[in-house]
């Protein structure tokens, strides 16, 4: 099931499993959806709607043995996944406090997020 593509480019699995903090603390959350019913055709439209058009256009980040100033500013251009779907139990980890730093490992607040996007106006819509 995780190798299960939700478009053109991505699995469940790296949706499920992009974050720093799932990284961090693997071996300890799951993070995949309950719901699969409800859950993956919603995350199928999302990156057949959307995000499959933007890796399209700007190429994917990839690991290459090249490594030069050219290289880096294209890798910059490119689309690299670092939030991807939060399951239960990223969410309690994302709210938990780090021993040594005492601060929380992350936050899920999709309206925050969504109020730091700029809205802009291209030649292909809003």
């Amino acid at each position: 099931m995780t190798e299960r593509r939700l478009g053109k480019y991505l699995t469940l699995e790296e949706f499920c499993t992009c974050t720093q903090t799932y990284q961090r603390f693997a071996d300890q959350i799951d993070p995949f959806p309950k719901n699969l019913e409800e859950t993956l055709p919603a995350l199928e439209a999302l990156c057949q709607n959307i995000i499959d058009r933007v890796i399209g256009g700007f190429g994917r980040d990839s690991p290459s043995a090249e490594a030069d100033a050219a290289r880096t500013e294209r890798l910059r251009q490119r689309f690299h996944l670092t939030y991807g779907f939060c399951s239960v139990d990223l969410k309690r980890w994302l709210a938990k406090k780090d021993p040594l730093t005492g601060k929380k490992h992350g936050v899920a607040t999709p309206s925050l997020d969504a109020a730091k996007l700029p809205l802009t106006r291209t030649a292909h819509g809003p």
